[in-house]
């Protein structure tokens, strides 16, 4: 039994080096020893800084005026451009033109493949 005697011996003289440690830690952060958890940092606006009366009345007020802006852009449309006609599509003679043009292109691009073994009779 005396493995486990020492066993226990080296980790409680782990455990104090740790709590040492922790100790130096928190004196230097400036957190007193008898607390184990920090804080957590504070999300957001600090408290205490907010906006004055005025300040809010003065947003308030130009947001109104921005709003009310735009909703009278919206109910008043400017003079719109006449609409134009819906063009038509291609015509037979263009669509020849680019079907042949497409060909064309894909001949370039893809020419005939050779075969391979030809038959011969």
């Amino acid at each position: 039994m005396d493995g486990v005697e020492s066993i226990i011996a080296k980790l409680e003289q782990q455990r104090d080096a740790i709590e040492r440690a922790l100790d130096a830690l928190r004196e230097v952060g400036g957190v007193s020893a008898g607390t184990a958890t920090v804080p957590a940092k504070r999300r957001g606006r600090p408290p205490g800084k907010k906006f004055s009366a005025e300040a809010r009345r003065r947003m308030s007020e130009a947001q109104k005026r921005r709003f009310a802006e735009k909703r009278t852009a919206e109910a008043a449309p400017e003079k719109a451009a006449p609409s134009s006609k819906k063009r038509g599509g291609l015509s037979a003679a263009g669509r020849k033109r680019l079907s042949d043009a497409m060909k064309a292109r894909w001949a370039s691009k893809n020419p005939p493949k050779k075969l391979a073994a030809q038959k011969t009779e």
